[in-house]
């Protein structure tokens, strides 16, 4: 063995401690990218090939009625390789054992399912007969919920008519990965399913033989989506065509996506916070050891070892942390992520779900820890190589020892001894100091940014669930209504408040970006389902113009003042110019707002309504729902606590389940930075401490010294790495931000006290292991002379 590797050994196994910390950093940034990445990778790669093998459609057209004729002219649009017409109807569901109003959507089952896109996956039981118009098969997500077996039977009004359809299989669909009922943002897999039933025994049920209302189609690799979705919106539009769109506007589609790429921007985000810290300490470390070793510098070059040499003697201590550093993160997280893909797994139905842990993830955060750690100790390790010989040699000229700031003040005879050389030794060390109260900061603020998405998670909560929405549940219609039918509901025994909803599909077209969103009626003053201004507080809406939610105005550039074009996708068609008088803050989904009456207007109806937003006393509660249930307009009933409920159990689990780890690995870099901090003051200081001893001081009186000196670094810190946690959790909040969810930045005095005790508890247990170390200083080393 050369003797410079014999060398770097003896230097990693006298710095073990400092090793050990700095590999537990650089290891929970690993852990954590590996973790993030190889369950994003898992999850895309279960997805893609869940829609190739089930042949997921690439547009999607809903219609009035349509005869079957016309799906000839469809299929022969340039660019179309299938097209497949089917129908979709929602229908009232009376579930066993559930007293609130459920709702279902039947989708039809050609002859030969699979055959057809968006071919549904057979999890239990079977495909229903042919010729037998009572069987379905049912969402799994529906079953489990219910506990149903197959062989349950549920009762649902189709056309009118009660029909008792017989369960004989469960199912899965790439098109219902997110099984979310029309007009809601979140799951409830209590009141909505999905169910699929033979074509011909639908058709009989609705009366659609040989029509369709819904068609999708599955493009040719050359196929262009946007020149299909305009030749089909014109074939469609005679039968009452609702505007296509393309698979990346599909909901389950668009929600999963946004939930990924949340995902896939945490893996990246917060890892790279944790390399930044470890470069720091590794930094600090080679500094240290190399002004340590000055003189074993000066005496390798006399022996004649290059300055090449050298420099890839030190780096390669660096090589050894790195490489230990991944090979601990790498397994922490190829074992962290097999177990979050079963959670995931519980959250989104895939046929299979399996834990990916490719070649490009592994690459990936080798090179990114290595290459960030090598690149920042470079400078370091290259004032070594330069260092010449004969300087080298001579001892570090001895620190200017005066009397510090305050004792010039007047204020030394306040301070007790100990505290005079605390002060002198911090004073006269500005750099040192400084870098250690740097990366105590930016242990405090890892923790700070560790604790955001649980703030902004309850903020977001009780902004849209108390703020936003005060309903207690949303009664939606199958049609749009006369206003006797929303008075018919006011008046329900039991109902406190009552609020019309009247929303209306729209095409949005500002410049050359076009968006489908829905333009909501709104009162003037809205009680229940409230809008909120800049500063998050309740706005009325204007009696002339358009408003339109922030995120959605950011993103295609539009501003008040600015003219908007409406094409309304339902009615009599019309097309609405109006200009936007200003921006709502809405949380979750998005929209246009415009004063009811307006609305009317602009249709050219008279006071229509698609439901109504009920606050419902709680005595009555059971009897309105029950009252609901037996209205046959009724198309649904959301819950709000249910939508809480579900939001909780999809969104915010997985953004609960990431927190928890960036917690735990925040911990663990707090406790290394601390510890490092406190190991290197005392390998610094062990020779004064020693001294110090031999002139009578007690083993008491040097750990004042250096524990108190640790105690005031680490205080001076923490107000400094809260503020730096604060801009770091800012940044992470805003790279969570999707059409989706638009998460408010919050963090509450918890947080800052837990990012403060840990640090606190870090100092203490590092401290203790100090005070062990200065009880086995050797006293006789002191007395050595150094030449």
């Amino acid at each position: 063995m050369k003797s410079l590797n014999r060398k770097l050994f003896r230097d990693i196994w006298r710095l073990k401690g400092q090793m050990i910390a700095i590999m537990m950093v650089l290891a929970a940034g690993v852990t954590l990218f590996v973790l993030t990445m190889s369950n994003y990778e898992s999850l895309v790669v279960s997805r893609d090939r869940y829609y190739e093998r089930n042949r997921f459609a690439d547009v999607f057209a809903g219609c009035k009625r349509a005869p079957r004729s016309l799906l000839d002219k469809i299929a022969a649009i340039d660019g179309v390789q299938h097209a497949e017409g089917r129908i979709l109807q929602e229908v009232t569901l009376d579930v066993p054992g559930l007293s609130d109003p459920a709702t279902g959507r039947l989708v039809s089952l050609p002859p030969n399912p699979a055959s057809g896109l968006n071919k549904p996956y057979l999890r239990a039981g079977r495909f229903p007969r042919l010729g037998v118009d009572d069987e379905i098969l049912a969402g799994e997500v529906f079953m489990e919920a219910h506990g149903f077996q197959i062989g349950t039977r549920i009762n649902a009004v189709i056309n009118g008519r009660a029909k008792s359809l017989h369960i004989v299989g469960t199912a899965l669909s790439p098109e219902f990965i997110y099984v979310l009922k029309p007009g809601t943002l979140f799951p409830d897999n209590l009141r909505y399913g999905v169910f699929w039933m033979n074509e011909d025994s639908l058709e009989a049920s609705l009366n659609m033989e040989g029509a369709f209302n819904d068609v999708t189609l599955k493009l040719a690799r050359d196929g262009s989506a946007d020149e299909v979705v305009f030749q089909l919106d014109e074939l469609l539009e005679p039968y009452g065509g609702v505007r296509a769109i393309k698979r990346r506007d599909q909901a389950s589609h668009w929600y999963l996506e946004n939930e990924m790429q949340q995902l896939r921007s945490a893996g990246w985000f917060i890892p790279v916070m944790f390399f930044g810290v470890a470069v720091f300490l590794l930094n600090l470390v080679i500094a240290r050891l190399i002004r340590a070793q000055r003189e074993q510098i000066a005496v390798l070059k006399a022996f004649g070892y290059a300055s090449s040499e050298i420099g890839f003697h030190y780096l390669k201590f660096v090589v050894v942390v790195v490489l230990l550093g991944n090979l601990v993160g790498i397994a922490m997280g190829a074992y962290l992520g097999s177990g979050l893909v079963k959670v995931y797994g519980t959250l989104y139905k895939f046929p299979e779900l399996t834990f990916l842990l490719s070649a490009r993830t592994l690459i990936l955060g080798v090179l990114v820890s290595g290459l960030s750690s090598c690149l920042g100790t470079l400078s370091t390790v290259r004032r070594a190589v330069l260092l010449p010989p004969a300087e080298a040699m001579k001892p570090e000229p001895p620190a200017n020892y005066r009397p510090t700031f305050l004792e010039r003040l007047g204020l030394g005879r306040f301070m007790s001894v100990q505290m005079q050389m605390i002060m002198r030794n911090m004073e006269r060390a500005p750099l040192r100091t400084f870098l250690s109260c740097v990366g105590i900061a930016m242990a405090t603020g890892l923790l700070v940014l560790g604790r955001v998405n649980v703030d902004a998670l309850n903020s977001l909560i009780r902004v849209q669930f108390e703020t936003i929405q005060r309903e207690d549940m949303m009664v939606t219609f199958y049609e749009p209504n006369n206003y006797r039918a929303f008075y018919e509901l006011q008046q329900l025994p039991g109902v406190a408040v009552a609020e019309p909803l009247r929303s209306v599909g729209v095409n949005m077209v500002f410049g050359q970006h076009e968006k489908q969103l829905s333009l909501q009626g709104v009162h003037h003053v809205p009680r229940l389902r409230r809008y909120l201004g800049k500063d998050m507080s309740p706005i009325s809406m204007a009696p002339e113009g358009l408003m339109l939610d922030r995120f959605t105005a950011e993103k295609y550039g539009i501003r008040p003042g600015h003219t908007l074009t409406l094409e309304v996708l339902e009615g009599s068609r019309p097309v609405i110019r109006m200009p936007v008088v200003g921006l709502v803050e809405e949380l979750i989904g998005g929209g246009a707002y415009i004063n009811m009456a307006r609305l009317h207007e602009v249709l050219g109806e008279d006071r229509t309504v698609n439901g109504a937003y009920l606050l419902v006393d709680e005595p009555h509660w059971d009897s309105v729902l029950h009252r609901l249930k037996e209205t046959p307009k009724v198309a649904g009933v959301t819950i709000a606590d249910a939508a809480l409920k579900g939001f909780m159990d999809t969104i915010a689990q997985s953004l609960l389940i990431m927190n928890l780890f960036n917690i735990i690995f925040a911990g663990i870099i707090a406790f290394g930075v601390v510890y490092n901090a406190a190991q290197m003051s005392v390998g610094e200081r062990s020779r004064d401490l020693a001294t110090l001893r031999v002139l009578g001081f007690s083993r008491a009186e040097i750990s004042d010294i250096l524990l108190g000196e640790l105690a005031l670094v680490t205080l001076a810190a923490i107000p400094f790495g809260l503020v730096l946690g604060t801009l770091m959790a800012h940044g992470a909040i805003a790279d969570l931000q999707t059409e989706q969810f638009r998460i408010p930045f919050a963090l509450s005095t918890r947080s800052y006290a837990v990012a403060v005790l840990v640090v606190l508890l870090s100092a203490l247990i590092s401290g203790l292991v100090v005070r062990r170390r200065l009880d086995k200083l050797d006293l006789m080393a002191v007395l050595k002379t150094r030449e």
